[in-house]
């Protein structure tokens, strides 16, 4: 028992966007003396389909999940790398056209993939054994309250940290997370 089967027969399509958006990227942001890391190789190919990897079948049973996971790995590889507004409208525009020409055709359409918070974690659902799971987050609410026992469970036992989680210091936590949470 692994992936439903339309999860399956959507991989194709999860791989060729990543390839086609990594090639947009890497002829569109160049390297210059103030963007010297806009430097895009096979490692953010990897760094994508890695995240993809992280899927699991009880969590991700329908397409339409998978998609929004591929949105958000790409956006975490890419477009947090970028320096101003304009790179990132540049990457939006990018990452729009591949996902609409890839999954526009998925049951309830870009509305589905493209719905907010576009969000992941590992820190908000476990297994019945207790091993984390990589899930998208329902809703800022459930991330908020999630963040909040996390911080009162550690306050118990160490020095109190008082900290305002407003939309996004959450996000920001999600990206620590998920750069900590990765293989080596």
């Amino acid at each position: 028992g692994g992936f439903d089967a339309e999860v399956v027969r959507l991989s194709g399509k999860l791989v060729d966007a990543a390839i086609e958006l990594h090639r947009l990227v890497m002829n569109n942001f160049l390297p210059s003396a103030v963007k010297f890391h806009y430097q895009f190789n096979l490692r953010e190919m990897s760094n994508i389909i890695g995240g993809m990897c992280r899927m699991t079948k009880d969590v991700y049973r329908n397409p339409v999940q998978a998609a929004r996971l591929w949105v958000h790995e790409c956006e975490r590889v890419f477009r947090d790398r970028m320096v101003n507004d304009t790179d990132m409208g540049k990457f939006d525009e990018f990452r729009s056209q591949v996902t609409k020409k890839y999954f526009e055709d998925l049951p309830g359409g870009l509305g589905a993939v493209e719905e907010r918070p576009l969000l992941f974690t590992s820190f908000m659902q476990s297994s019945p054994d207790d091993t984390p799971l990589y899930a998208p987050v329902p809703t800022y609410e459930s991330l908020k309250k999630a963040l909040e026992d996390k911080l009162n469970e550690y306050n118990e036992t160490n020095a109190v940290m008082d900290l305002v989680l407003f939309q996004q210091a959450m996000e920001h936590v999600t990206r620590i997370s998920r750069i900590i949470d990765q293989p080596r």
